[in-house]
């Protein structure tokens, strides 16, 4: 499962928005949105989170970074 993927199915299971969800991991709603979509608009190239990022994420969902990274298969 991609991360967006990930994100957007805990969102909606949780009956989160965006902006709630972001609220959650410490994030800007316009990055949960970009991450959503998948693609950094600057680059035009696929999102990669940092580290960091991640970390806030796995956080808010409940889950240690290496369960999430395990989670997901379009983490370089």
């Amino acid at each position: 499962m991609k991360l967006r993927e990930l994100v957007e199915k805990y969102r909606l299971e949780n009956n989160l928005s965006q902006r709630q969800f972001a609220k959650q991991c410490g994030v800007s709603n316009g990055y949960i949105s970009i991450l959503e979509e998948g693609v950094n608009p600057r680059t035009n190239e696929p999102l990669v989170p940092t580290i960091a990022t991640l970390k806030k994420i796995s956080s808010a969902m409940g889950l240690s970074l290496h369960e999430l990274m395990t989670m997901v298969d379009d983490m370089p």
